[in-house]
């Protein structure tokens, strides 16, 4: 356990890419689940591939109804990279895909924190 910048003990932290995208018109919310879907099967197949998560926010209340974000977390920061280099092909037909789909505006490597 480490102590956060106020002294309150919380989990050791983990990593997440996140990517800040918009839907291209025409396109369900339910085509970015199935990809994501697609996205996390073949990596979860690799040795330690059970640890890296995919989350897809969406907007409840917004300006832009179709913007999300897509994000991956993994409890090591080299493990994203690794993933997509193990697996290329699928990694590339599974991204050719989403990017069918969707504009992203961003896409950032964040530490995370999560207090307990």
């Amino acid at each position: 356990m480490l102590a956060g910048p106020s002294g309150i003990p919380h989990a050791d932290l983990f990593y997440g890419e996140i990517f800040v995208c918009t839907l291209k018109e025409g396109t369900m919310m339910e085509k970015v689940m199935g990809i994501s879907a697609q996205w996390q099967r073949p990596v979860r197949e690799l040795t330690g591939g059970e640890t890296v998560t995919v989350l897809v926010g969406r907007p409840l209340y917004s300006d832009d109804l179709l913007s999300f974000t897509w994000a991956t977390t993994v409890a090591d920061k080299t493990s994203i990279g690794t993933y997509m280099d193990r697996c290329p092909e699928r990694m590339a037909a599974i991204d050719r895909e989403f990017y069918a789909i969707a504009d992203c505006q961003s896409s950032s490597f964040w530490g995370m924190v999560e207090f307990k």
